[in-house]
């Protein structure tokens, strides 16, 4: 191969060329090259040397064994917050060991940690919450809470906590209860096993009421369900009321009313307080106390003060008198306030029904036939009667006076002489009347010639 003399004399150059001082850069010979055509340069050679790297994050310099080359990109998000690497600061920060499954190890090389965090299981985890765990590997919670019919009230509020349910589920506490908790006072009883003829009369097991009839001996009226004996016997008190038996008296668990010793009361007309022996012939009308000598009659008005020393059964007034006023007889029940034209009382010792005032009549069979033919309160004719003498005597006996009203008779109406319907048996030409203000009777002629009160009574 031919070369030129100015490949040669480049050649020849560069090697007597000196060598650079690593502590002083020098500048190479200038030389020239002549001939073939060339021209001939002139320059320096630049003889300076880089450092090796000594520090972390250092650049211009010569990485080694110690301070290798980095690649920075995307470094800071590879270093723990705190530590420095190739001059990029760190900002990665590890997580606590609560916070990490206890099977996870992890952290820098040498100084990792062991993760503390349990998972609970599927079965203590609410079914409604969803899917729970590490991502990609989570668990489907089963949990779920009983509703609050089946928890018992004595364990209070229950479910997850702040948002707790109240339950329902109590104890029984009531025979024959259902959707309770039986406890040892009402424990559970299977009905199938009994029925009502199992269970004493008069007792219930379970909500279930007995109808066995014991043998168990009757020891007071009125007692049921018991075996009756010569003192405590079987009693038929159909249609019985306490009218129908005597005040102070019971009779198949019915306690009697009916008042058969009506007395006369007191009043202000006459009152005498000393000694009875010391008792006068003349008014009196300055006492307090109510004995037996200072009884009137009605005719003031209904004297309403009972004998102190008397039972009340003794003291007959408008409790001894019921209300059956109708207009069309009987089928529908009224009342003296609201239909006073057909305005009827009822004597609940007689039973005995009386009219107000319907006629007075001059003679004995206009009164007779008065009564006979009466329409009274919607009654077919023949229904009412005249009352006999005894009978207009008990009215008064029995407080009729305490009836006093505009509707029904007035005192006015009741200080009149009243017809009966009784002969005088001694001549029978005569009748009696009645005074119903007083309670006398006297007789009179049959065809006697001033009207008396006619009343009637069925």
């Amino acid at each position: 191969m031919r070369r030129s003399t100015k490949h040669i004399f480049l050649l020849v150059l560069l090697m007597n060329a000196p060598a650079c001082d690593s502590k002083k850069p020098e500048a190479a010979p200038e030389v020239e090259e002549e001939g073939g055509g060339g021209t001939l340069q002139t320059g320096t050679r630049n003889c300076t040397i880089l450092p090796a790297c000594t520090a972390d994050g250092g650049t211009s310099c010569v990485a080694n064994a110690t301070y290798t080359a980095a690649l920075t990109t995307g470094l800071s998000s590879k270093v723990l917050i705190g530590n420095t690497v190739a001059g990029v600061a760190g900002n990665v920060t590890l997580p606590a060991v609560g916070n990490v499954l206890t099977t996870i190890t992890y952290g820098a090389s040498g100084t990792s940690s062991v993760g503390t965090l349990t998972v609970p299981v599927a079965g203590n985890v609410l079914a409604s919450n969803g899917a729970y765990g590490v991502s990609g590997t989570g668990s489907t919670p089963t949990l779920t809470l009983p509703s609050v019919a089946n928890v018992r009230t004595t364990q209070g509020t229950f479910g997850v906590g702040g948002t707790g349910t109240t339950p329902t589920l109590a104890d029984c506490a009531a025979d024959g209860g259902t959707g309770c908790v039986t406890v040892a006072s009402y424990p559970a009883a299977k009905l199938a096993n009994f029925s009502a003829s199992n269970i004493q009369g008069g007792v219930t097991i379970a909500g279930i009421a007995g109808s066995a009839i014991t043998s168990v001996a009757c020891s007071s009226d009125g007692e049921q369900n018991c075996s009756v004996s010569g003192v405590y016997k079987a009693a038929n008190i159909t249609g019985i009321s306490t009218w129908d038996l005597r005040a102070g008296l019971s009779l198949g668990g019915i306690t009697g009313a009916l008042k058969t010793n009506c007395r006369n009361a007191v009043s202000t007309a006459f009152n005498w307080d000393d000694a009875v022996g010391s008792l006068p012939n003349t008014a009196q009308s300055g006492g307090a106390a109510y004995d037996y000598w200072d009884t009137v009659d009605d005719y003031l008005g209904f004297a309403t003060n009972k004998v102190t020393a008397w039972s009340s059964n003794t003291y007959c007034d408008s409790s001894t008198w019921t209300d059956v006023t109708t207009t069309d007889g009987g089928s529908t029940a009224s009342t003296c306030a609201s239909s006073p034209a057909a305005c009827q009382y009822k004597d609940n010792i007689t039973n005995l029904v009386t009219t107000k005032v319907v006629s007075a009549s001059s003679d004995w069979s206009a009164a007779v036939n008065a009564c006979a033919s009466s329409t009274y309160g919607g009654y077919a004719a023949g229904t009412w009667r005249l009352p006999a003498q005894k009978e207009l005597m008990s009215q008064y006996e029995h407080g009729v006076v305490s009836l006093v009203s505009a509707n029904f008779m007035t005192l006015v109406d009741m200080r009149n002489y009243f017809w009966s319907s009784t002969t005088r048996s001694d001549s029978s030409a005569r009748v009696w009347y009645v005074y119903l203000a007083y309670g006398n009777t006297n007789n009179v002629g049959k065809a006697h010639t001033s009207a008396l009160s006619v009343s009637c009574v069925r």
